[in-house]
């Protein structure tokens, strides 16, 4: 469950993320001194947290965090590892005063991170019930050059529940003027994609078996992307493979009136053998798939993010 450090720098960062800074790759920087007293205020001496470094034997091996709290008090391009169970779950934040989001330059920040972002985020707020399963444990974490990529950068290594997807977009009809449509996309609401002669989509994907056939219909789920530069994998152009990574489940679907959620998690798209770039986040209200129906073809994924 999350605990106050962990709801306080939630709260820190969505309101970091809505002020205008004069230079958007400023982020980072402008949180050190607050994450250095984080962590001297969890019984660190050090004036600041430590570096992350990779070791061959962290993604090779398979044991998880070691009694003594491997992971405790870890700081990772915005995201305390200890907590990131609940701090990847973030998304392009829906408040009326926020800032619309664009992708910050290639390098600047892991995509797991808020931080690769340049406009507001926020953090989902969990209706958690007793039945909630956490399907997602960090395994790692480091700083430097991984086998197989371009160039050196932070990398988690996460398992959890996954579930193979295809992704695509569709052409609807506008319900609202095209106007009004055209405000909500410059304001941040990346639900449609609205080209030149009024031709709308929104985007979603496809649930597949774990040997790539489709399941029926019914497991499309639609999705609200965080930025316009993220509609490129939905062109139709992008062979990569895409996962649906399961970070929280629950088999209820009501208690005491109230719709209770069944499975949320990140959109993952294959970079590499093993390693992957978050697409978007998929929140408990927006997933439409019952979970004791679709998990009999989810697989057991040990992946990195970077």
């Amino acid at each position: 469950m999350p605990t106050d450090k962990d709801k306080s720098w939630r709260k820190l960062v969505t309101a970091f993320t809505r002020r205008t800074l004069t230079f958007k790759e400023d982020r980072l920087a402008a949180l050190a001194w607050i994450a250095s007293h984080m962590y001297k205020t969890m019984g660190n001496a050090d004036a600041k947290p430590p570096s992350l470094q990779p070791a061959a034997s962290q993604l090779a091996g398979s044991s998880g965090p070691t009694s003594d709290g491997t992971l405790k008090n870890q700081y990772l391009s915005g995201i305390w590892l200890q907590y990131a169970a609940t701090q990847l779950l973030w998304r392009s934040s829906r408040a009326r005063e926020a800032l619309p989001c664009h992708r910050q330059r290639p390098g600047f920040a892991p995509t797991f991170s808020w931080a690769s972002l340049t406009g507001s985020v926020e953090f989902l707020i969990m209706m958690t019930h007793r039945d909630t399963q956490v399907l997602i444990t960090v395994i790692s974490g480091g700083r430097g050059a991984l086998p197989h990529l371009p160039s050196a950068g932070d990398w988690l290594r996460v398992q959890s529940k996954a579930l193979r997807i295809t992704v695509f977009k569709r052409e609807v009809s506008i319900t609202s003027s095209e106007n009004d449509l055209r405000e909500r996309i410059l304001n941040g609401d990346y639900s449609y994609q609205l080209k030149d002669g009024g031709t709308c989509y929104n985007a979603g994907f496809r649930l597949q078996t774990p040997d790539g056939v489709s399941l029926p219909s019914q497991n499309v789920q639609w999705i609200r992307l965080d930025t316009p530069e993220d509609w490129e994998y939905f062109s139709g152009n992008d062979t990569h493979t895409f996962l649906f990574l399961v970070t929280h489940a629950s088999s209820q679907t009501s208690a005491g009136g109230m719709l209770i959620p069944n499975a949320f998690g990140l959109v993952l798209r294959e970079v590499a053998q093993g390693y992957y770039e978050r697409v978007c986040f998929v929140d408990e209200m927006d997933f439409g798939c019952k979970w004791d129906r679709i998990k009999e073809y989810s697989f057991d994924a040990d992946v990195i993010l970077v």
